[in-house]
């Protein structure tokens, strides 16, 4: 019994400090530059825009970066189309700051806040109504 509890103890150790340096590494890499996401572009597009059709979303650029404590993914060049395909909503950079409290707490990815720059919209003027 003994030794399996050490046995325990030794393997807790170990996987602490496998998170510890996992952390410390993804903390200098985020230092170095932000962590290119691209590969997830479609998946979040998809998911971002409605199935039914009509507008879509898309990302050119998608990047996890950080300001000092906190994380955020920073996506470049955004823009909502409508169902011809042209842009309607365009914003060079948008930053979705990710909760850190969300994700120790309940396991999942959440945004604390999201902060658009240089939002663009476009609206068209038919039939005596305006439209986005």
């Amino acid at each position: 019994m003994r030794k399996a509890l050490v046995l325990a103890c030794r393997v807790l150790t170990g996987l602490i400090t496998l998170a510890v340096v996992g952390v410390l590494l993804l903390a200098w890499r985020l230092e170095q530059s932000p962590l290119v996401l691209d590969r997830f572009v479609p998946v979040i597009e998809k998911s971002l825009s409605p199935a039914s059709g009509g507008s879509a979303i898309r990302i050119e650029r998608l990047a996890l970066a950080r300001e000092g404590l906190r994380l955020f993914l920073r996506a470049d060049h955004l823009r909502v189309t409508d169902d011809n395909g042209d842009d309607f909503v365009m914003a060079p950079i948008a930053k979705v700051e990710l909760s850190p409290n969300g994700f120790v707490r309940d396991g999942i990815m959440s945004a604390e806040s999201i902060k658009i720059e240089s939002l663009v919209i476009t609206a068209a003027m038919k039939d005596g109504k305006v439209s986005i």
